[in-house]
């Protein structure tokens, strides 16, 4: 069971992991995506506990953290081994992150409808709209879902595919006029002849109403137009 924000545990990055269940753990694995602000539980309260700890040590300057190591080891002042309660804090140091055979994926449309995924094969997954819990689908059966009316059935999902990143781009209404080339370059314009370029980078721009021009170009550079500008102003 996860959170289900399609930034985050329903990228592309996550599920094709979750196409690698069978190779990694030797089975197969399901995972259930709970709506916006809701499946919270305990795990996010302590971690929430941690990161303010920390947080707080370094805007009072009690401790620079630069890495997982700094954080860990100003970390470490929270653990506790007392009768009731106990906090152990490990640090992971051997993720592989050179993984070239996980990269070369895409990102699934339309992930925010999507509530249930699953293992089928190395870069392929199954998808439906809603997660169901019936006797059928927990022991994954030939016999219908007691749900159908308003369950979906699997829908298998090829990941594999190279793009230039993740790039969007929307234009409703007017002569809207976007590009994004590379990186995860968000750009949209609603309204009037809105024009919105992002290049490289983790670009994201958004122009809204008027003529509005704006360009990122390379970095994490973000730019924003509301109300109507003249010209061909860059950001």
């Amino acid at each position: 069971m996860s959170d289900g924000c399609s930034a985050q545990y329903k990228s592309r990055q996550p599920l094709t992991d979750l196409s690698y269940g069978i190779l990694d753990f030797g089975f197969p694995s399901e995972r259930h995506f709970y709506g916006s602000r809701h499946g919270k539980g305990p795990s996010d309260g302590a971690g929430a506990a941690v990161k303010s700890f920390v947080r707080r040590g370094v805007l009072g300057q009690k401790a620079v953290v630069n890495n997982a190591q700094d954080f860990f080891n100003y970390a470490q002042k929270l653990e506790k081994d007392e009768e009731h309660s106990k906090r152990t804090l490990f640090l992971v140091d051997d993720i592989d992150r050179n993984r070239p055979d996980r990269t070369n994926t895409k990102t699934l449309v339309g992930t925010r409808k999507i509530q249930c995924a699953k293992t089928v094969e190395k870069n392929k997954i199954s998808t439906r709209n809603l997660s169901c819990f019936c006797e059928p689908c927990l022991k994954d059966t030939d016999h219908p879902c007691e749900n159908s009316a308003y369950v979906e059935g699997w829908v298998t999902q090829d990941l594999e595919g190279v793009g230039r990143g993740c790039g969007g781009g929307r234009t409703r209404g007017g002569h809207g006029r976007v590009r994004t080339r590379g990186g995860h370059g968000t750009a949209r314009t609603r309204g009037g002849r809105g024009r919105a370029r992002t290049r490289g980078g983790h670009g994201r721009l958004l122009t809204r109403g008027g003529h509005g021009t704006a360009r990122t170009r390379g970095g994490r550079g973000r730019a924003r137009i509301t109300g109507t500008c003249i010209g061909g102003d860059r950001f």
